[in-house]
């Protein structure tokens, strides 16, 4: 939550600044602004803009965040309902699966199903034995057939992508390619959530600036390697909102988690 507050008010700031537009009135900024911080919480909000300036190009990224929210408010309801029986359990996932196919036949892409199979691999993995090598060079060779296909199907989140989704979910897991055990590949998953809603933060207002003044003149290899310039340099700006923001956003939250508990365990 800190570093999409950030997010936000960097969107904000740069809102301001681009646009050709003159001063809104404050309560129509006030608006605009709560739209943006609103956006990535509660969701459903399409008109994102400030002082007539189109928002989405610098955190229209964060569409995903209410699905997380959602995902991660039902799942301590999930969790108790699968310690109670094995038979709320399997109710449960029957709901959850009768819910999702009533989804995909109402419409050809659903995105709230995906965060399922990381849930379920991650619930298989204390029932899987450790595979022997051959086996784990076949699970490695059936997820990158998998990646392939995947990338080659129409669509993003259809039903097919979801079943391909999974399936490279569990190749990999199960696999375990040492490769993603490197202490560069740890360090890059420790900063993604912030290199995720940095990169548009970088990306636009650097393409902005590049495009306004040499735009015309820039043959396309030397646009493209502008763009991967730029994604680049979001990686060290990541670690350093990873460290001055998300950290401390931790550490704040497991303060007041603290707290509620000393006050709970005295009453």
């Amino acid at each position: 939550m800190p570093l999409y507050l950030f997010a936000s008010a960097a969107t904000i700031f740069f809102c301001l600044y681009y646009s050709p537009y003159p001063s809104e009135a404050f309560g129509k900024l006030t608006s605009q602004s709560l739209n943006i911080v609103l956006y990535g919480t509660l969701g459903g909000i399409k008109d994102i803009e400030v002082q007539g300036y189109n928002a989405l190009p610098l955190i229209g990224v964060a569409w995903s965040l209410p699905y997380e929210w959602r995902f991660y408010i039902s799942l301590p309801v999930l969790f108790f309902i699968c310690r109670r029986s094995r038979v709320a359990c399997g109710l449960a996932m029957v709901t959850i699966l009768s819910l999702g196919t009533y989804a995909f036949a109402e419409s050809p892409e659903v995105i709230w199903p995906f965060f399922a199979p990381g849930v379920i691999v991650a619930l298989l993995a204390e029932r899987t034995p450790v595979l022997s090598k051959p086996w784990k060079v076949a699970f490695c060779a059936i997820a990158v057939i998998l990646v392939i296909l995947e990338a080659n199907t129409d669509g993003y989140y259809t039903y097919w992508h979801l079943l391909m989704s999974f399936g490279i979910f569990y190749c990999i897991f199960f696999a375990g390619p040492r490769i993603l055990t490197s202490q560069p590949l740890k360090m890059l998953g420790q900063v993604s959530f912030s290199i995720y809603m940095l990169h548009y933060l970088v990306m636009t207002p650097a393409l902005e600036n590049f495009y306004r003044y040499h735009g015309p003149s820039l043959s396309s290899p030397a646009k493209f390697s502008i763009a991967v310039l730029i994604n680049i340099a979001v990686i060290p700006l990541a670690c350093i909102s990873y460290k001055l923001i998300e950290i401390p956003g931790a550490r704040i939250r497991r303060k007041t988690a603290n707290t509620d508990d000393r006050l709970a365990l005295s009453n």
